[in-house]
């Protein structure tokens, strides 16, 4: 078992600040916030950092396990939309994952190839998540 560093970016969030006004914005970030949460294993921290951008730090997870993780992740933000009123807004995000320690041994080097993972799906089609790849991201 090993620690796991999970990025999380909204996609198309402008959007929805653009089109509803920035309440339903915030709402939209906080419903994210619960689902996080809930998804979020015993002894782990899902935490915003900024913008539409959220880090989970999942403490004990094998790392063959991380893929069913994410993947029931994925499930969660697409059974549960924001609702409002009668419209139903989904939720769409790039997410990317470094696994310690073979991906670094400490946070910063955790969150930079994390980061690298999610741009990597960011730049290609997003809504997805990748789990970073020293073959394909290159050492730090």
């Amino acid at each position: 078992m090993c620690p796991a560093l999970v990025v999380i970016d909204l996609d198309g969030f402008k959007g929805i600040n653009d089109t509803y006004g920035h309440q339903v914005g915030d709402d939209f970030l906080i419903h994210l916030g619960e689902l996080l949460e809930m998804a979020t294993p015993e002894a782990g921290l899902a935490s915003r950092v900024g913008g539409d951008e959220f880090y989970m730090y999942v403490p004990n997870v094998d790392a063959d396990d991380i893929v069913a993780f994410v993947e029931r992740l994925q499930l969660l933000l697409t059974e549960r939309p924001f609702r409002l009123g009668r419209e139903t807004i989904p939720i769409r995000a790039s997410i990317g994952v470094s696994v310690a320690p073979d991906q670094g041994a400490d946070l910063d080097t955790l969150i930079h190839k994390a980061d690298q993972a999610m741009y990597q799906i960011k730049q290609h089609g997003k809504n997805d998540y990748a789990i970073y790849d020293e073959v394909l991201h290159g050492p730090k």
